[in-house]
This record gives C-alpha cells, sequence and structure tokens, in this order.
C-alpha cells in the first residue's frame, strides 16, 4: 500500500444534500452481478466506477451498491439518529493522485416507527473522484469497505463491514 492513501469517506459526517432529494433509483449496475442476500448474510454490497477508462486529469463517479434481504435495514448517516444502533459508514483507499471532491451523494433514508433512518430493499451511494494531470497511467484498483448494522423485526446483529473495489483504467489525457 506504499503509495495509497486512505480517503476516510463517512456517511455519519454527512452526505451532500442533492442527494437527499434524490431516490435511491439502481440504474447502475455493477460489473458482475451483485450477490443476493441471504438468511446468513442479509446485506450484499459492491461498488462500480463509471466511465472504467478515465483520462489523467478527469473525473469519474463510484457507486456504492448495496441489497438488502427482504425485511431487513440498515442504518442512515445520522449516527445522532441512529443512537444507539451503528449509522452506516463508507471508505475509499484511493490510489495517490486520485481525491473525493466533495461529499457522499445519498437517498434519504426512512424513517421507522422509532425515527431512526433506515434503509431497505436497495440503496445506491454516490461519490465523484478527480485524477491528477500527472497520475501514472495504467489499471488501478479502488478499494474500501462499507460499515453498517444489519436489523430485522426481531433482532439486530453487531456491526459489520463488507469489502467493496472497483478497477479503473487511467488513460492519457486527450489534448
Amino acid at each position: 500500500m506504499g503509495l495509497l492513501f486512505a480517503a476516510a469517506l463517512c456517511l455519519a459526517a454527512g452526505c451532500a444534500s442533492q442527494g437527499e432529494r434524490e431516490s435511491a433509483g439502481a440504474k447502475a449496475q455493477p460489473a458482475t452481478p451483485l450477490p443476493a442476500p441471504t438468511s446468513t448474510d442479509p446485506v450484499a454490497a459492491d461498488m462500480v466506477a463509471e466511465p472504467r477508462r478515465v483520462s489523467a486529469g478527469g473525473t469519474l463517479e463510484v457507486r456504492v451498491l448495496v441489497r438488502l434481504k427482504p425485511g431487513h435495514h440498515i442504518y442512515g448517516r445520522d449516527a445522532a439518529a441512529a443512537w444507539p444502533y451503528s449509522p452506516t459508514r463508507l471508505s475509499l483507499t484511493l490510489p495517490l493522485g486520485i481525491s473525493a471532491v466533495g461529499e457522499w451523494d445519498c437517498p434519504p433514508p426512512a424513517q421507522t416507527r422509532g425515527g431512526e433512518p433506515v434503509y431497505t430493499g436497495a440503496v445506491v451511494f454516490r461519490c465523484r473522484l478527480r485524477l491528477g494531470p500527472e497520475i501514472p497511467l495504467g489499471p488501478a484498483t479502488l478499494a474500501g469497505e462499507i460499515q453498517f448494522q444489519v436489523c430485522n423485526a426481531e433482532a439486530c446483529w453487531p456491526p459489520d463491514a463488507l469489502p467493496i473495489s472497483a478497477s479503473i483504467l487511467i488513460q492519457r489525457q486527450n489534448p
């Protein structure tokens, strides 16, 4: 990881307000099919980068696609509103020369009867990234994890995390 630096991007710290006006529409599809949630793994997640081929000096969007087993939920980004449960958090490890542009764009969570912010079904979190003009050309991996606490009507599991990653190809800048 010598040339890598961690860019901790936390949903609990806030997402772009623009995302709060958008629904969790899942137009983005992962490069490989997102595994279906199961009774032992009720949360499935993947990350995609668009475009996958990007020029040095350009921008791209990463989307973290999350699918939940019916009847299950994860908590929203607002730690105070989710307390005593663990809010959903995202972190990325970005190669040197790639940086986040702003905050995560998040759909608004639903509210439980108790007022806790939750996500059910499928949800997409988005973040814009910028590549520096002098970034090395070739393949690069964007890696990270999503941390969450999943519950259903009967129980809550301890906080958990899933690894996420996406590959991109960095090309020469267009003249």
